[in-house]
């Protein structure tokens, strides 16, 4: 008999957690995501036959794996548009030296790297027929990462490389595209490319998302 020995996936609601999985392989929870009566939650569950951690989303408690088992694969963010269900995230594929960012529509991968530099996508939102998708890419030999996204799979620079930078955070108003992340040692956001501190700097404030609201 299986017991439990590993981190579980958990959601709360309303103070209740609901438990996602059994303990008997690693699980982790990162994302979600509510339409109607159904939850969305994604992240990470470890198979017991490969013992890669797989992208993963759950609806309504039941999983379903949205990459191949034998890849290292991840969901970092959730979005539904419609009855369309995007998640992104990364994936580590098979012979390719680095980490790809990438997100699912449906259950259908688009990648947004080619595995030549390390990157991830951290966050998705979407707007009409339009995909944006928040991350950072690293571009050897430079160390730092690029903080940037993706519309439509097109990246958006939003740093230089100067500084180690990160977009955690995305969400689009009408024609304004705002991301939030960190550059050095700032909190910050970006409006349309232009950068607006949230610090001083002088100590380390991770800002993990944003949210735009509309009178």
């Amino acid at each position: 008999n299986s017991t439990q020995s590993d981190q579980v996936a958990t959601y709360n609601k309303n103070g209740v957690t609901t438990i996602l999985t059994d303990g008997t392989a690693y699980a982790d929870a990162m994302a979600i995501a509510v339409s109607g009566t159904d939850i969305y939650v994604g992240g990470v569950l470890k198979n017991p036959n490969t013992l890669q951690h797989v992208a993963t989303y759950w609806k309504n408690g039941i999983a379903a794996d949205l990459a191949d088992s034998n890849t290292y694969s991840g969901v970092n963010s959730l979005f539904i548009a419609g009855t369309d269900l995007f998640a992104a995230g990364y994936m580590q594929e098979a012979g390719k030296p680095h980490i790809e960012a990438v997100y699912w529509k449906n259950g259908v991968m688009v990648k947004l790297t080619d595995g030549s530099n390390m990157a991830t996508a951290n966050s998705i939102f979407v707007s009409g027929t339009d995909v944006y998708v928040a991350g950072q890419i690293q571009v050897l030999p430079n160390v730092n990462f690029k903080a940037l996204y993706w519309k439509n799979g097109t990246p958006v620079e939003l740093s230089d490389g100067s500084k180690n930078a990160l977009a955690k955070g995305i969400a689009v108003n009408t024609n304004d595209v705002y991301v939030a992340g960190n550059e050095g040692q700032f909190a910050k956001y970006w409006k349309n490319g232009s950068s607006v501190n949230l610090d001083d700097g002088s100590k380390m404030e991770p800002v993990t998302g944003i949210v735009v609201v509309t009178p």
